[in-house]
């Protein structure tokens, strides 16, 4: 993995996407099925992000840099 990657784990019912730091954090929204209470776009460790599922990258032509998309996921 890259930093500013998409990234992405299987979990039962659906795909939890989120954008790869590159220090071994990841940014994703917090409120999977069921768990829209105080949900929110967080940063948590990939460990945490992918529960003990593989990790998958999603293949792109970048159209932002890495800094530029992880600005944008910050709201920067």
């Amino acid at each position: 993995m890259a930093r500013a990657d998409h990234i992405r784990v299987l979990q039962p019912l659906y795909y939890h996407h989120g954008i790869d730091c590159g220090n071994g954090t990841v940014i994703h929204y917090s409120g999977g099925v069921g768990r829209k209470v105080n949900a929110c776009v967080r940063r948590s460790t990939l460990d945490e992000f992918a529960e003990g599922c593989p990790v998958e990258v999603m293949t792109y032509e970048r159209c932002l840099s890495p800094d530029a998309a992880l600005a944008a996921c910050r709201g920067r």
